[in-house]
């Protein structure tokens, strides 16, 4: 192919050797670094952009952003140039095919997809907490090279969108604006058309309505990135670009299982929340994403296949455990009410309370849970065993002998490998009742009279409150903590702070226990021991 510069020609210190890609807004050149002795990429910008002496500045401004960005799955920027009018970067030259051009064959193994994902996941993290959104991650701008997935053309913004990088899920201040000069595909025969046409298919709703998109807009382009590698299939497809917006607004892709039926149910979920229309809806950061694809990853092909199954088989075993140890405990009271509303639903009357008898079956046995399956774990304890609400994760404690105390743990459904969340010296005299919140990021648990959390993924623990006499707690999605007591049940912010009285005893109740929020996060569920009702020992 020609370019505009010839082999030999010099830009500063780096000698053309020739062109190895072409895009709508520029070149893109094998070259020879002749101070450090290297080969380098140089991207050219055409010469139509001479004359724009703002975008010039903001192009030096983005390389120079671009180039702080050091991590193994991101492109090196080594230089930025410009010389007779010709703006210039210099990258690392990779060798190695990119995805699109390996996809043409036909899709991933799913563990070499996962492990991909895994790493521009985590590429994506480090640009996010940087401050830089890609805006156009797609096949074509990742390098597959021998030392893994390699990630490229950062910063290829609308000249008016905002960067805006997130942290946990919430925003942090918003950067300034880091319009790119750079949008050049480095494949040779892709047209200016298909350009945008690849753009487009990756592109998530908020982009495509002009409005301003952060890291979440990459989080979608990746879930459309692993659908297609392991299905081999775009998510999204039509026509004419009109079409093809539309299908992105408006319609589901057809279900990874469908395509590929051995695609584990765990990785499916992930690439569906990526792909959540609404951008609250997707993972809000991608160091959440990252640490999900971990998890999926580190199990086993077997685990992963079966782990809706799992999950049902967990649900059902929980609620059979439930109901045989309250049946053989005595006759006690499930009462359906809210969260008082004078106090937490914005002054409206107080909900009507429901209860209804759950009557002694006289023949019922405690439910032995070490003989569950497939989800069992040798030493677990009573209610000590909870599955998140997305159904992937269980959280459990155990213990290594009789004279150790019980330390908490996170395992996939189907792993055989947990991970300990709290070393034991930390959860003495021992982690019991755990608990998720509402999106399956964090575990509560109580320990040395305390409720505390800690993240899913790992962390240190964080004290909540005051916790004597704990029993049973539930997490709604509005950060608020309800748990059973002695005394009846009580709530906390998930952010600490001095505890509220919620329910008080009755006549004959010796205590409010195992409340469990409804689907709407206001109404709940919990159980009451009455040794005055019929059927009572």
């Amino acid at each position: 192919m020609s370019g505009t510069l010839a082999p030999g020609t010099l830009l500063g210190p780096y000698r053309i050797v020739e062109p190895i890609g072409a895009g709508g807004m520029g070149e893109v050149y094998k070259a020879s670094d002749t101070r450090l002795e290297r080969v380098v990429a140089v991207k050219l910008l055409t010469r139509n952009w001479a004359g724009d002496t703002e975008m010039r500045q903001r192009f030096e401004r983005e390389a120079r952003i671009v180039a702080s960005l050091n991590h193994p799955n991101i492109c090196v920027l080594h230089d930025v140039g410009q010389q007779d009018g010709l703006d210039f970067l210099v990258m690392e030259y990779l060798e190695g095919e990119d995805l699109a051009a390996r996809l043409e064959r036909g899709p991933l193994e799913i563990a070499e997809a996962l492990k991909i994902a895994v790493a521009i996941a985590d590429a994506l993290d480090k640009a996010h907490r940087s401050g830089v959104v890609h805006r156009d991650l797609k096949p074509s701008n990742i390098i597959l090279t021998a030392g893994g997935p390699k990630l490229l053309d950062f910063g290829l913004a609308k000249r008016e969108g905002a960067l805006a990088a997130r942290e946990n899920t919430k925003p942090s201040t918003p950067r300034p604006s880091i319009p790119s000069r750079t949008q050049m595909p480095t494949v040779s025969n892709l047209t200016t058309l298909g350009a945008v046409m690849g753009t487009l298919q990756y592109m998530a709703p908020e982009q495509l309505e002009g409005l301003e998109a952060d890291g979440r807009a990459d989080i979608f382009a990746f879930g459309a990135l692993v659908y297609e590698m392991v299905t081999g299939k775009k998510a999204f497809v039509g026509k004419s670009r009109i079409l093809l917006m539309s299908a992105i607004a408006t319609s589901e892709p057809e279900p990874m299982s469908a395509v590929i039926p051995a695609t584990p149910p765990a990785l499916e979920h992930v690439v569906k929340t990526c792909l959540a229309k609404d951008p609250e809806d997707r993972w809000q950061t991608a160091r959440d994403l990252q640490a999900e694809l971990e998890w999926i990853e580190a199990a086993s092909p077997d685990a992963g296949v079966s782990a809706g199954r799992a999950g049902s088989a967990v649900h059902a075993g929980k609620r059979e455990k439930l109901a045989r140890i309250l049946l053989a405990a005595g006759a006690l009271l499930l009462a359906a009410a809210a969260l008082p509303a004078a106090r937490y639903l914005g002054g409206r009357e107080a909900a009507a309370e429901f209860r209804f008898q759950i009557p002694l079956s006289g023949t019922a046995q405690p439910y032995d849970v070490t003989g569950a399956r497939p989800t069992a774990t040798r030493n677990m304890a009573g209610a000590n065993f909870a599955l998140s609400p997305d159904g992937r994760l269980l959280a459990f404690v155990s213990r290594a002998g009789s004279l150790e105390p019980w330390a908490l743990y996170v395992r996939p459904i189907g792993s055989v490998t947990p991970q300990k969340l709290l070393p034991i010296e930390d959860a003495a005299p021992h982690a019991s009742q755990p608990f998720w919140s509402a999106d399956s990021r964090f575990v509560g648990f109580v320990a040395r009279g305390k409720l505390r959390k800690i993240e899913a993924s790992g962390g240190p623990p964080q004290d909540i409150c005051d916790a004597a006499g704990f029993t049973g707690g539930t997490w709604n999605r509005e950060g608020t903590i309800l748990f059973g007591s002695a005394s009846g049940l009580l709530r906390v912010s998930a952010e600490g702070g001095k505890p509220e009285t919620v329910t008080t005893l009755e006549q004959g109740e010796s205590g409010h226990y195992w409340p469990h929020f409804l689907p709407d996060g206001h109404r709940y569920l919990y159980t009451s021991w009455n040794s005055e009702l019929p059927n009572a020992p």
